[in-house]
Protein backbone atom coordinates (compact mmCIF):
# COMPACT_ATOMS: atom_id res chain seq x y z
CA UNK A 1 0.00 0.00 0.00
CA UNK A 2 1.54 2.93 -0.71
CA UNK A 3 3.10 4.95 2.56
CA UNK A 4 1.50 8.28 2.16
CA UNK A 5 -2.21 6.69 2.26
CA UNK A 6 -1.17 4.39 4.70
CA UNK A 7 -0.38 7.01 7.17
CA UNK A 8 -3.60 8.90 6.24
CA UNK A 9 -5.39 5.90 7.11
CA UNK A 10 -3.61 5.86 10.42
CA UNK A 11 -4.07 9.50 11.05
CA UNK A 12 -7.59 9.12 10.33
CA UNK A 13 -8.49 6.17 12.68
CA UNK A 14 -6.65 8.02 15.96
CA UNK A 15 -9.34 10.82 15.33
CA UNK A 16 -12.47 11.38 17.14
CA UNK A 17 -15.75 12.27 15.35
CA UNK A 18 -15.74 15.93 15.57
CA UNK A 19 -12.46 15.40 13.78
CA UNK A 20 -13.85 13.23 11.16
CA UNK A 21 -16.75 15.46 10.94
CA UNK A 22 -14.42 18.25 9.88
CA UNK A 23 -12.17 15.96 8.09
CA UNK A 24 -15.97 14.67 6.11
CA UNK A 25 -16.71 18.61 4.97
CA UNK A 26 -13.04 19.10 3.79
CA UNK A 27 -13.49 16.00 1.42
CA UNK A 28 -17.03 15.96 0.20
CA UNK A 29 -18.04 19.49 1.00
CA UNK A 30 -21.95 18.39 1.98
CA UNK A 31 -23.51 16.67 5.22
CA UNK A 32 -22.90 13.21 6.17
CA UNK A 33 -26.36 10.87 6.24
CA UNK A 34 -25.05 9.04 9.25
CA UNK A 35 -22.48 10.93 12.10
CA UNK A 36 -21.19 7.99 13.87
CA UNK A 37 -17.60 8.11 13.96
CA UNK A 38 -17.56 4.23 12.59
CA UNK A 39 -19.55 5.57 9.36
CA UNK A 40 -17.23 8.77 8.94
CA UNK A 41 -14.34 6.70 9.33
CA UNK A 42 -14.78 4.08 6.82
CA UNK A 43 -16.77 6.56 4.13
CA UNK A 44 -13.71 8.75 4.42
CA UNK A 45 -10.99 6.11 4.43
CA UNK A 46 -12.88 4.62 1.36
CA UNK A 47 -12.80 7.60 -0.19
CA UNK A 48 -8.91 8.35 0.42
CA UNK A 49 -8.11 4.66 -0.63
CA UNK A 50 -10.19 5.01 -4.14
CA UNK A 51 -9.30 8.01 -4.71
CA UNK A 52 -5.58 7.20 -4.05
CA UNK A 53 -5.54 3.74 -5.76
CA UNK A 54 -8.61 3.65 -7.97
CA UNK A 55 -12.03 2.96 -6.88
CA UNK A 56 -13.96 -0.37 -7.72
CA UNK A 57 -14.29 -1.23 -11.48
CA UNK A 58 -17.77 -0.96 -13.11
CA UNK A 59 -17.81 -4.74 -13.56
CA UNK A 60 -17.18 -5.43 -10.15
CA UNK A 61 -20.26 -3.14 -8.71
CA UNK A 62 -22.42 -4.27 -10.74
CA UNK A 63 -21.29 -8.21 -9.72
CA UNK A 64 -21.65 -7.08 -5.91
CA UNK A 65 -24.93 -5.46 -7.00
CA UNK A 66 -26.31 -8.72 -8.40
CA UNK A 67 -25.48 -10.45 -5.04
CA UNK A 68 -27.28 -8.12 -3.16
CA UNK A 69 -29.94 -7.94 -4.73
CA UNK A 70 -30.37 -11.66 -5.77
CA UNK A 71 -29.23 -11.89 -8.81
CA UNK A 72 -30.83 -8.89 -10.48
CA UNK A 73 -29.09 -4.96 -10.93
CA UNK A 74 -30.72 -2.03 -9.39
CA UNK A 75 -29.78 -0.21 -12.21
CA UNK A 76 -31.98 -2.24 -14.00
CA UNK A 77 -34.50 0.34 -15.13
CA UNK A 78 -32.33 2.96 -13.64
CA UNK A 79 -34.47 5.54 -15.98
CA UNK A 80 -37.45 5.24 -13.69
CA UNK A 81 -40.44 7.00 -14.35
CA UNK A 82 -43.46 7.85 -12.66
CA UNK A 83 -46.61 6.16 -13.18
CA UNK A 84 -48.76 8.80 -15.52
CA UNK A 85 -46.02 9.61 -17.26
CA UNK A 86 -46.56 9.96 -21.19
CA UNK A 87 -43.20 9.43 -23.53
CA UNK A 88 -43.97 11.06 -27.12
CA UNK A 89 -41.75 9.59 -30.15
CA UNK A 90 -41.92 10.57 -33.71
CA UNK A 91 -41.23 7.78 -35.59
CA UNK A 92 -41.73 7.64 -39.58
CA UNK A 93 -43.89 11.03 -38.97
CA UNK A 94 -45.81 9.97 -36.89
CA UNK A 95 -46.21 10.83 -33.21
CA UNK A 96 -45.77 7.93 -30.80
CA UNK A 97 -47.37 8.37 -27.05
CA UNK A 98 -46.81 5.77 -24.64
CA UNK A 99 -48.00 6.24 -21.37
CA UNK A 100 -46.21 4.75 -18.60
CA UNK A 101 -47.90 2.32 -15.82
CA UNK A 102 -46.44 1.10 -12.45
CA UNK A 103 -46.34 -2.53 -14.02
CA UNK A 104 -45.34 -1.47 -17.89
CA UNK A 105 -46.45 0.74 -20.34
CA UNK A 106 -49.29 1.43 -22.31
CA UNK A 107 -49.37 2.40 -26.15
CA UNK A 108 -52.23 2.02 -28.25
CA UNK A 109 -54.73 0.52 -25.84
CA UNK A 110 -52.41 -2.42 -25.53
CA UNK A 111 -49.83 -3.07 -22.52
CA UNK A 112 -46.53 -3.89 -22.94
CA UNK A 113 -43.77 -5.25 -20.22
CA UNK A 114 -41.09 -3.38 -21.24
CA UNK A 115 -40.17 -0.14 -23.09
CA UNK A 116 -38.08 -1.94 -25.68
CA UNK A 117 -41.39 -4.37 -26.49
CA UNK A 118 -42.92 -0.93 -27.18
CA UNK A 119 -40.53 0.25 -29.52
CA UNK A 120 -40.48 -2.59 -31.22
CA UNK A 121 -44.40 -2.91 -31.96
CA UNK A 122 -43.88 0.71 -33.47
CA UNK A 123 -40.81 -0.14 -35.62
CA UNK A 124 -41.09 -3.69 -36.72
CA UNK A 125 -37.32 -4.50 -35.49
CA UNK A 126 -36.10 -4.75 -31.98
CA UNK A 127 -34.99 -1.50 -30.05
CA UNK A 128 -33.62 -0.61 -27.19
CA UNK A 129 -36.81 1.06 -25.52
CA UNK A 130 -34.75 3.43 -23.53
CA UNK A 131 -32.95 4.16 -26.30
CA UNK A 132 -35.68 4.81 -28.90
CA UNK A 133 -37.54 6.76 -26.77
CA UNK A 134 -34.22 8.73 -26.50
CA UNK A 135 -33.78 8.05 -22.78
CA UNK A 136 -30.58 6.89 -22.59
CA UNK A 137 -28.22 8.06 -25.26
CA UNK A 138 -26.44 5.23 -27.47
CA UNK A 139 -22.55 4.62 -26.32
CA UNK A 140 -20.33 6.51 -28.48
CA UNK A 141 -22.41 8.79 -30.08
CA UNK A 142 -23.03 12.10 -29.64
CA UNK A 143 -26.48 12.57 -32.06
CA UNK A 144 -28.15 9.71 -33.53
CA UNK A 145 -30.89 10.75 -35.97
CA UNK A 146 -34.60 8.87 -36.15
Amino acid sequence: MDKGLQKRLTALAAMDRDALLAEWERHFKTQPRNTRREYLLAEISYHLQARTLGGISTTIKNKLERMAFGGQSQHQGKFTMQPGSRLVREWNGRAHTVIVHADGYEYEGARYRSLSKVATAITGAHWSGPLFFGIKKQKGSHEKAA
